[in-house]
Protein backbone atom coordinates (compact mmCIF):
# COMPACT_ATOMS: atom_id res chain seq x y z
CA UNK A 1 0.00 0.00 0.00
CA UNK A 2 1.35 3.45 -0.86
CA UNK A 3 2.00 6.06 1.82
CA UNK A 4 -0.52 8.75 2.55
CA UNK A 5 0.32 12.21 3.86
CA UNK A 6 1.08 12.05 7.54
CA UNK A 7 -1.54 13.44 9.84
CA UNK A 8 -0.43 15.59 12.77
CA UNK A 9 -1.35 14.04 16.08
CA UNK A 10 -0.86 10.50 14.88
CA UNK A 11 1.94 8.02 14.82
CA UNK A 12 2.27 6.09 11.64
CA UNK A 13 4.94 3.86 10.16
CA UNK A 14 4.50 2.83 6.55
CA UNK A 15 6.82 0.61 4.53
CA UNK A 16 6.62 0.88 0.77
CA UNK A 17 8.33 -1.56 -1.53
CA UNK A 18 8.59 -0.81 -5.20
CA UNK A 19 8.61 -4.00 -7.23
CA UNK A 20 11.08 -4.88 -9.92
CA UNK A 21 8.84 -6.69 -12.40
CA UNK A 22 10.35 -4.76 -15.30
CA UNK A 23 14.14 -4.51 -15.56
CA UNK A 24 14.22 -0.72 -15.85
CA UNK A 25 12.39 -0.11 -12.58
CA UNK A 26 14.28 0.53 -9.39
CA UNK A 27 13.62 -1.27 -6.09
CA UNK A 28 13.46 0.82 -2.94
CA UNK A 29 12.02 0.96 0.53
CA UNK A 30 10.76 4.02 2.31
CA UNK A 31 10.02 4.64 5.99
CA UNK A 32 7.83 7.48 7.20
CA UNK A 33 7.07 8.27 10.80
CA UNK A 34 5.47 11.10 12.71
CA UNK A 35 4.74 11.64 16.38
CA UNK A 36 2.19 13.96 17.97
CA UNK A 37 3.49 17.45 18.65
CA UNK A 38 6.61 17.12 16.54
CA UNK A 39 7.30 17.62 12.86
CA UNK A 40 7.42 14.44 10.81
CA UNK A 41 10.76 12.66 10.94
CA UNK A 42 11.37 11.09 7.57
CA UNK A 43 13.96 8.65 6.41
CA UNK A 44 13.72 8.10 2.74
CA UNK A 45 15.65 6.26 0.09
CA UNK A 46 15.88 8.59 -2.88
CA UNK A 47 13.79 7.65 -5.89
CA UNK A 48 15.51 7.19 -9.21
CA UNK A 49 13.95 10.57 -10.10
CA UNK A 50 15.41 12.42 -7.11
CA UNK A 51 17.86 14.62 -9.04
CA UNK A 52 15.27 15.47 -11.69
CA UNK A 53 12.75 16.25 -8.93
CA UNK A 54 15.23 18.63 -7.25
CA UNK A 55 15.95 20.40 -10.56
CA UNK A 56 12.24 20.77 -11.30
CA UNK A 57 11.58 22.17 -7.82
CA UNK A 58 14.48 24.63 -8.23
CA UNK A 59 13.09 25.78 -11.59
CA UNK A 60 9.66 26.17 -10.01
CA UNK A 61 11.10 28.32 -7.22
CA UNK A 62 13.12 30.38 -9.70
CA UNK A 63 9.90 30.98 -11.68
CA UNK A 64 8.37 32.52 -8.54
CA UNK A 65 6.25 29.68 -7.21
CA UNK A 66 5.13 29.81 -3.60
CA UNK A 67 6.03 26.32 -2.35
CA UNK A 68 3.75 26.78 0.66
CA UNK A 69 0.71 26.89 -1.64
CA UNK A 70 -1.01 23.79 -2.91
CA UNK A 71 -0.20 23.06 -6.56
CA UNK A 72 -1.78 20.66 -9.01
CA UNK A 73 1.06 18.18 -9.62
CA UNK A 74 0.73 16.46 -13.01
CA UNK A 75 2.60 13.16 -13.36
CA UNK A 76 3.13 12.17 -17.02
CA UNK A 77 2.40 8.55 -18.02
CA UNK A 78 2.65 6.67 -21.33
CA UNK A 79 0.95 3.32 -22.01
CA UNK A 80 1.04 0.96 -24.98
CA UNK A 81 -2.55 -0.32 -24.77
CA UNK A 82 -5.95 0.86 -23.61
CA UNK A 83 -6.05 -2.06 -21.14
CA UNK A 84 -2.85 -0.71 -19.54
CA UNK A 85 -4.37 2.79 -19.41
CA UNK A 86 -7.40 1.43 -17.59
CA UNK A 87 -5.27 -0.47 -15.08
CA UNK A 88 -2.98 2.50 -14.40
CA UNK A 89 -5.91 4.90 -13.98
CA UNK A 90 -7.70 2.46 -11.65
CA UNK A 91 -4.59 2.06 -9.48
CA UNK A 92 -4.01 5.83 -9.54
CA UNK A 93 -7.60 6.52 -8.53
CA UNK A 94 -7.21 4.12 -5.59
CA UNK A 95 -4.31 6.29 -4.38
CA UNK A 96 -6.16 9.59 -4.81
CA UNK A 97 -4.99 10.62 -8.29
CA UNK A 98 -7.25 12.07 -10.98
CA UNK A 99 -6.75 11.59 -14.72
CA UNK A 100 -6.22 14.64 -16.94
CA UNK A 101 -4.94 15.41 -20.43
CA UNK A 102 -5.56 11.94 -21.88
CA UNK A 103 -4.70 11.44 -25.56
CA UNK A 104 -4.23 8.56 -27.97
CA UNK A 105 -1.27 9.21 -30.25
CA UNK A 106 0.47 7.55 -33.18
CA UNK A 107 4.23 7.58 -33.66
CA UNK A 108 6.07 5.61 -36.32
CA UNK A 109 2.94 3.58 -37.01
CA UNK A 110 2.48 2.59 -33.36
CA UNK A 111 -0.37 3.74 -31.15
CA UNK A 112 0.20 4.77 -27.54
CA UNK A 113 -1.66 6.74 -24.90
CA UNK A 114 -0.37 9.65 -22.86
CA UNK A 115 -2.08 11.14 -19.84
CA UNK A 116 -1.44 12.77 -16.50
CA UNK A 117 -2.20 11.39 -13.06
CA UNK A 118 -2.85 14.48 -10.97
CA UNK A 119 -2.72 15.13 -7.24
CA UNK A 120 -2.94 18.40 -5.34
CA UNK A 121 -0.11 18.97 -2.86
CA UNK A 122 2.56 21.42 -1.87
CA UNK A 123 5.63 21.03 -4.07
CA UNK A 124 8.21 19.89 -1.54
CA UNK A 125 10.86 17.27 -2.16
CA UNK A 126 9.22 15.02 0.44
CA UNK A 127 5.81 15.17 -1.26
CA UNK A 128 7.23 14.78 -4.76
CA UNK A 129 9.40 11.82 -3.73
CA UNK A 130 6.40 10.10 -2.11
CA UNK A 131 4.43 10.67 -5.30
CA UNK A 132 7.33 9.39 -7.45
CA UNK A 133 7.36 6.17 -5.43
CA UNK A 134 3.57 5.93 -5.73
CA UNK A 135 3.76 6.34 -9.51
CA UNK A 136 6.38 3.61 -9.78
CA UNK A 137 4.14 1.39 -7.68
CA UNK A 138 1.13 2.21 -9.88
CA UNK A 139 2.87 1.24 -13.13
CA UNK A 140 4.72 -1.77 -11.72
CA UNK A 141 4.08 -4.84 -13.88
CA UNK A 142 2.29 -2.82 -16.59
CA UNK A 143 3.61 -1.81 -20.01
CA UNK A 144 3.72 1.87 -18.97
CA UNK A 145 6.37 4.53 -18.46
CA UNK A 146 6.50 7.34 -15.92
CA UNK A 147 8.01 10.48 -17.45
CA UNK A 148 8.25 12.81 -14.47
CA UNK A 149 5.99 15.63 -13.38
CA UNK A 150 5.13 19.27 -13.87
CA UNK A 151 2.87 21.96 -12.49
CA UNK A 152 1.81 25.52 -13.12
CA UNK A 153 3.42 28.21 -10.99
CA UNK A 154 1.23 29.20 -8.05
CA UNK A 155 2.35 32.54 -6.59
Amino acid sequence: MAPTPLQSGSFKRVWVSIGNAQPNFWRASVVYSAAKGSPPARQMAASRYYERNIKTLQALTKAGANSAKVHTIEHHIYCQSIADVELVTQRGSNLGYEVMHSYARDRNGKRFWSFDLVKKSTPTIENIEVQSFELLQIIDGIDAQYDGWGTEVEK
